[in-house]
């Protein structure tokens, strides 16, 4: 047979066309059953056979021209998300591997009293019932007798998924009200495997993004993945590798420096 120069670039072209060319979000894999020990680029087993493994940082869309209005007899809270990585779609989902989950904590008071920073009140992104599209609203107590220890259910909130965003309608009665602003902040994390977890997974931070209702400016990420030029960043964030549920120690141990004393 001749090998003429037609015949090898019909070669060429069978060969490619039969090869498997996909590419994957990798990073070498860790040992989840201590999650706090993870850092940037940490990659988690999804149980996704089209993503076998990916990058925390790609699980958790950042989140962009965040929003809040006081409305009727709610309070929205909406954004646009931001995903870091083309070759994976982040999916809302706190109770599988490989999902993305938020939490908003809301200080309706402008106190320093109660957990960090002042907040009163969690909106638990973590107890979602996909059928009703709902949160379950928390008064912290910090009650260990109560889901993730943060104290007595007081209301669900609304959670509308959009394709790059999304919002989560509060009810005023389930907080108190107002009187003139309200400071909040968004927690978002991965969920990610904990074979030492009695459900088999866990959630674990990634981002925070503080807010005051009124305030126009646009703050910027404080986490893993900065946007924004940084000038009204946020500075005091807890340690990474807490998760979803409550810690006691952050209701006394802010110190001056910003930083969580452990």
């Amino acid at each position: 047979m001749l090998c003429t120069p037609a015949f090898a670039a019909l070669a060429l072209a069978l060969f490619l066309a039969t090869s498997s060319c996909r590419m994957d979000v990798l990073a070498p894999s860790r040992n989840l059953a201590s999650v706090a020990q993870r850092g940037p680029g940490t990659s988690v087993a999804t149980g996704n056979p089209d993503h076998a493994q990916v990058a925390i940082e790609s699980m958790v869309p950042a989140i962009i021209h965040l929003k809040a209005e006081a409305r009727r007899d709610s309070l929205f809270i909406r954004g646009q998300l931001q995903f870091r990585d083309h070759l994976y779609t982040p999916f809302y989902d706190p109770s599988h591997v490989g999902g993305w989950a938020l939490q908003v904590f809301i200080d309706n008071d402008l106190t320093n009293a109660g957990y960090w920073r002042g907040y009163d009140f969690v909106v638990r992104g973590v107890e979602w019932s996909p059928s009703a599209n709902t949160f379950v609203t928390r008064q912290i107590t910090l009650d260990p007798n109560t889901p993730g220890g943060w104290g007595p259910d007081v209301g669900s909130a609304t959670f509308t998924q959009k394709p790059r965003g999304f919002e989560v309608a509060i009810p005023l009665a389930a907080i108190g009200g107002f009187e003139k602003s309200v400071n909040y902040c968004v927690e978002t994390y991965a969920t990610i495997a904990c074979p030492d977890c009695g459900e088999g997974f866990t959630q674990e931070w990634s981002d925070d993004y503080f807010e005051t209702l009124g305030d126009q400016r646009s703050h910027s990420v404080a986490g893993l993945s900065p946007f924004g030029d940084g000038s009204l960043a946020a500075r005091s964030t807890p340690l990474r590798g807490h998760g979803a549920d409550a810690d006691p120690r952050l209701a006394h141990g802010w110190v001056a420096s910003g930083t969580l004393e452990r």
